[in-house]
């Protein structure tokens, strides 16, 4: 399955199956190590995608999450918003039959650039 984060203050995780469906959708909002521990007890992840950040900034949490998730998932696929935001796939991210992104924008950022990614792959 496939890992779909979206680090932040709150972070966005989505758990994609194969056909696009969401086993799991959920924001985090809590300290990067908490935050990292749970991304690390999700089971059966086969490939990860995560939303890279701005370059430059001057905040700890982010570079704490980023580092992390670096050791974590080594050969994950880190895609900028401009290269997926656009694309027909995230366009369905409002939901897509089987979970509600209302009041989530970081879950329906993480769908999107999953739903994405697996359309381009």
């Amino acid at each position: 399955m496939l890992l779909s984060i979206d680090p932040g203050e709150t972070t966005g995780v989505v758990l994609l199956t194969e056909v696009g469906l969401a086993a799991l959708a959920t924001e985090l909002k809590s300290n990067a190590h908490d935050t990292l521990e749970y991304i690390a007890s999700i089971a059966n992840v086969t490939d990860t995608v995560i939303e890279q950040g701005p370059m430059t900034r001057d905040n700890q949490h982010l570079e704490d999450l980023d580092a992390g998730l670096r050791r974590l998932f080594p050969d994950a696929t880190w895609i900028r918003p401009v290269d997926w935001k656009n694309h027909p796939a995230a366009k369905v991210a409002s939901g897509n039959g089987k979970i509600s992104t209302k009041g989530m924008p970081h879950v329906r950022d993480a769908l999107g650039m999953g739903l994405v990614y697996q359309a381009t792959r």
